[in-house]
């Protein structure tokens, strides 16, 4: 197993009774050079943006600091979905009482079920690994698109809760333009 599998996951004390063969395959669709941040086996719902049908899949999920993958089993066949950091329009957390995280770019909705407690911190890794390309975007565009700093303070507010989930919700979409 890599050196930055091992780590992340006893960094976040992640369990894998179990699931050793579903991490294996996710580190065989890795790159050599992106380093993993965060890694879990879990469950996650892959939708399209445009409605239609969702898949509620088990597979291993993982953040890296070039992009994210979930691997997955659909019947016989192994699968994943892979998107760059540079593609995703939001990141929210939801709790209640399965925590989870949702991910949209421009295309696909990810919904990931998290570690209990762990969501809104996957959130922060998340913003975090995203902002090398957002600002490599930002300079070679000459300009600046704040509304994803904008969104980020705004989760931020609601963690802390100085906003609830729906002002956050609201104001989120109203600045993405969705």
């Amino acid at each position: 197993m890599r050196t930055d599998i091992e780590s992340a996951l006893k960094k976040y004390k992640i369990h894998t009774f179990g699931s050793k063969k579903v991490i294996e395959r996710a580190e065989s669709m890795l790159w050599n050079e992106e380093k993993v941040i965060f890694i879990t086996p879990t469950n996650a719902v892959i939708g399209n943006v445009y409605g239609g049908k969702k898949d509620k899949l088990p597979g291993v999920f993982v953040l890296t600091d070039k992009r994210i993958v979930f691997v997955y089993r659909m019947l016989k066949d192994e699968t994943f979905l892979a998107f760059g950091l540079s593609e995703i329009q939001s990141v929210v957390s939801k709790g209640g009482t399965h925590e989870h995280i949702i991910i949209q770019t421009t295309t696909k909705i990810l919904d990931v079920l998290t570690p209990y407690g762990m969501a809104k911190g996957i959130v922060s890794l998340i913003y975090k690994a995203m902002n090398p390309f957002r600002n490599a975007t930002q300079a070679s565009s000459g300009e600046r698109d704040g509304s994803l700093d904008q969104v980020e303070k705004l989760y931020h507010m609601c963690e802390r809760g100085i906003i609830t989930q729906e002002e956050f919700e609201s104001k989120k979409r109203q600045l993405l333009g969705l």
